[in-house]
C-alpha cells in the first residue's frame, strides 16, 4: 500500500496554479489489521511533509458511520494523532460522503447531533477527538460548506474541488503534522 500523487489539470479559475495534486491513500480500519494502519500512517506522513499545504478529504459511505455515529471514533483518533493540533486543523478537513441515499442524507445532521449530545452528556472531555470531529462536522453541514454528498454521474469535477480549495488548508505541513 502506498500513497498515489495525481496531479489533475483544472482551471485557474478553480486553483491559482491551474493543477491540483490530490494524493489518494489507504483507508483506515479496514481488514489490513493495525500493522498497516501503522505502515499508511508513516507513508502518508512521509508524503505530506513536503507539501507547501495540505487539506484532508474524509470519504465517507453511509455504511462506515454506524447507526450511532460510532464509525468514526478511529478515525477521529487517527487523525488528532497525525495533527497535534487537531482542534484548530480540523477545518482543513473536507467531508465528502458516498453512497447516501436522499433519507440518509437529509437525517445525517440530526444523528450528528444526536451522537453529540451523548458524548456531552457522558461529560467527554472537551479534547475528545470524536467531540472535536462531530462538532466540526456538525459546523460544516450548517454551513454546507466543507461537505459534499458526492453523485458521480451527476456531479461537476471542478464543482467539487472548488469546495475543496475553498476550505483553509494546513499551511506548511511539516510543522504542522506528526509522525506518530
Amino acid at each position: 500500500r502506498v500513497v498515489h500523487a495525481i496531479t489533475i489539470p483544472c482551471s485557474s479559475a478553480t486553483h491559482p496554479s491551474g493543477a491540483l495534486t490530490l494524493c489518494d491513500t489507504p483507508g483506515f480500519g479496514d481488514t489490513a489489521g493495525p500493522e498497516a494502519d501503522l505502515a499508511n500512517c508513516v507513508s502518508i506522513y512521509r508524503a505530506l511533509r513536503d507539501c507547501n499545504s495540505v487539506r484532508f478529504v474524509v470519504l465517507l459511505s453511509s455504511s462506515q458511520l454506524g447507526d450511532r455515529m460510532d464509525g468514526p471514533q478511529t478515525l477521529a483518533v487517527t487523525l488528532s494523532d497525525l495533527m497535534p493540533n487537531f482542534a484548530v486543523d480540523v477545518q482543513s478537513l473536507f467531508f465528502l460522503f458516498t453512497k447516501f441515499n436522499e433519507r440518509e442524507r437529509n437525517e445525517l445532521p440530526f444523528k450528528v447531533s444526536m451522537r453529540l449530545d451523548d458524548l456531552i452528556s457522558q461529560q467527554v472531555a472537551h479534547t475528545d477527538p470524536l467531540l472535536i470531529l462531530l462538532q466540526a462536522l456538525q459546523d460544516k453541514l450548517t454551513a454546507n460548506r466543507g461537505v459534499c454528498f458526492l453523485r458521480p454521474l451527476d456531479d461537476s469535477r471542478d464543482a467539487v474541488l472548488q469546495q475543496i480549495i475553498s476550505i483553509p488548508p494546513i499551511v506548511n505541513p511539516q510543522d504542522a503534522l506528526s509522525s506518530f
